[in-house]
């Protein structure tokens, strides 16, 4: 009954946070997948999604030994994620909103994408040298 809910989905093997919102409710995963329900999703997609969060996850999951990570939930329950009030959480999701759109119109998000990067950041307090870092890794 999980796959009728609002969820993300996310592959095993992947290079960096490659989550997907589920807004739809009805779509089904394969193996090599797994899905989150709950609560703030919306918000989580923003943050899993993001540049920090590949970085940190590099550091401790286990390689597939060609470029890619195994994004397995145990790891992946072990990331560290900001809690915020629902309030602040509101620009997240018009702008995870606007970026989906535009995808969907075959049109560029690449500003929005940065704007949503640079909103985790601020919110993780990182300075622009690390912020310079993670984003060369």
């Amino acid at each position: 009954e999980d796959f009728y809910k609002q969820k993300l989905i996310w592959i095993e093997l992947a290079d960096k946070g490659r989550f997907a919102l589920d807004d739809s409710d009805n779509f089904m995963t394969l193996n090599g997948t797994y899905i989150l329900t709950g609560k703030d999703l919306e918000y989580l997609c923003c943050i899993l999604n993001n540049p920090v969060i590949s970085w940190d996850f590099n550091t401790f999951c286990i390689s597939s030994g060609v470029g890619t990570n195994q994004w397995r939930e145990l790891y992946v329950r072990n990331l560290l994620i900001p809690c915020i009030p629902k309030d602040s959480q509101k620009l997240f999701f018009k702008l995870l909103h606007d970026i989906t759109y535009l995808e969907k119109e075959n049109k560029s998000s690449v500003i929005l994408q940065k704007e949503l990067n640079q909103m985790v950041y601020d919110l993780l307090q990182l300075t622009f040298e690390e912020i310079n870092f993670i984003e060369s890794q």
